[in-house]
């Protein structure tokens, strides 16, 4: 086979599929309804996870010494380690004689993960990109957010940002948010679009069209104990909140009728009532 061939990546896939599967097929993971998860693949962006420090050194030793079977080796220069919503607030990982560097942010597959799992800095990154692109780059992987008042205060405000540079309207004129959406004739606003979009994937995962990866990690309760404080917000919150349901059941009642749940979309509305 020559560089370049078509058949690489597939090939590629399925070479590094069964090398994880021969290595840490077998090893604990993070349980969730039962189901145990202790990768995600997709291509060479490869993700372990593990409850305990203990855990994800051993399944570490099992790949290196499973790539090394094959005639490969890890580059542990690229190969990053984090813990999330952990009371652990150092980890040693090693490869080899390599310490891993320990990182509280990471962009995975565009998206920036962070230690606490907020969304607001995965929005500022994305503003930032933005303001030299258009509202599809910031629209990218929205579905994945998590839409608190702050998120979504920050979301309108620079959209009527970018109108006013589009405009070209300073501030000194001092017009009012309802006078530049007029002007820029403005049909759906921005912050509606990203929660439709949050809306369908949604419907799409509790009907289970989206695979049942994604519906076991909706549905399922990861084992083990949370940390102190408040309970955090988590993603099926917002959708609860916009379906008018209490439960998870309910909601996933409520997108099993494809029309009202239509219906239910075209009257979302943000937290200031619009």
């Amino acid at each position: 086979m020559r560089q370049g061939c078509v058949l690489s990546p597939s090939l590629f896939n399925l070479y590094s599929k069964y090398l994880l599967q021969e290595a840490i097929s077998k090893k604990s993971g993070i349980l969730i309804k039962g189901v145990n998860i202790n990768n995600i693949r997709y291509a060479d962006d490869i993700v372990i996870l593990a409850e305990s420090e203990e855990q994800l050194q051993a399944m570490l030793d099992h790949i290196v010494d499973k790539y090394k079977e094959y005639g490969m080796e890890i580059n542990a220069k690229k190969i990053k380690t984090m813990h999330i919503l952990s009371d652990i607030k150092a980890l040693t990982i090693t490869v080899g004689n390599a310490v891993l560097e320990q990182v509280s942010k990471y962009s995975y597959l565009g998206h920036m993960i962070t230690e606490d799992v907020a969304t607001l800095k995965e929005v500022q990154i994305r503003i930032g990109k933005t303001r030299q692109n258009i509202f599809s780059v910031f629209k990218y992987g929205c579905e994945a957010w998590n839409y608190s008042k702050t998120v979504q205060k920050r979301i309108q405000t620079f959209e009527m940002w970018c109108y006013r540079r589009l405009l070209k309207v300073p501030w000194t004129e001092k017009k009012t948010n309802k006078e530049i959406l007029k002007m820029a004739d403005v049909g759906e606003r921005l912050l509606h679009q990203l929660m439709k979009q949050k809306r369908a994937y949604a419907e799409h995962i509790m009907r289970g069209s989206s695979g049942p990866l994604l519906q076991l990690s909706l549905e399922g309760k990861i084992e083990g104990k949370r940390g102190q404080g408040r309970t955090r917000r988590n993603w099926m919150d917002n959708v609860k909140e916009w379906s008018g349901s209490t439960s998870y059941g309910d909601t996933k009642r409520k997108a099993e009728n494809r029309e009202g749940w239509r219906d239910m979309v075209a009257n979302l509305r943000t937290e200031d009532g619009t």
